[in-house]
């Protein structure tokens, strides 16, 4: 229900949504970024072209996974 551009296209990360952990973040989304360089809250954004690519190679019957962190965090 935004009047701007960032929900037009998005994907629901599934973070802290089954048994959820109080104070460990909730409501994680993939939509479009508001601007290049920009930031989010918490969510991950990117260029609307890039997340309707995205959207189309995505196939949740394979239970897609993200990773989220730092590359350091990432590659220990």
């Amino acid at each position: 229900r935004r009047k701007d551009h960032l929900y037009k296209y998005g994907v629901i990360i599934e973070y802290n949504t089954k048994e959820t952990v109080p104070e460990k973040g909730s409501a994680i989304f993939l939509h479009v970024q508001r601007r290049a360089g920009g930031h989010t809250t918490g969510c991950i954004s990117m260029e609307e072209e890039d997340i309707i690519r995205l959207i189309k190679w995505l196939k949740p019957s394979q239970k897609p996974m993200i990773a989220m962190g730092s590359w350091s965090t990432l590659s220990e």
